[in-house]
């Protein structure tokens, strides 16, 4: 009898620590979604305010380009009229 109560404590000995050692490895795994959460959060941030400024760029690069359509337009006017006056 003290043989099966010796085979039994060791069994739930081995099943306390097999419990404990999934329970620190169900934590680690828990910390680790927690830190991955955290940055999908920072990186959403951060893509958000991209998305921002990358919309303000192309704003300006458009306002840009039409004034360099302008002022080519206005240059080969004055070359036409420079031309025409005989110069």
């Amino acid at each position: 009898m003290s043989i099966l109560k010796g085979i039994e404590t060791n069994r739930v000995k081995e099943a306390q620590a097999r419990c404990d050692h999934l329970q620190n490895e169900l934590d680690r795994v828990k910390r680790d979604n927690n830190d991955l959460f955290n940055r999908i959060a920072e990186l959403t941030e951060v893509e958000e305010s991209h998305r921002k400024m990358n919309g303000k760029l192309q704003e300006r690069l458009t306002e840009v380009e039409e004034d360099n359509k302008k002022m080519a337009k206005q240059i080969e006017d004055k070359i036409d009229r420079m031309r025409k006056a005989g110069l």
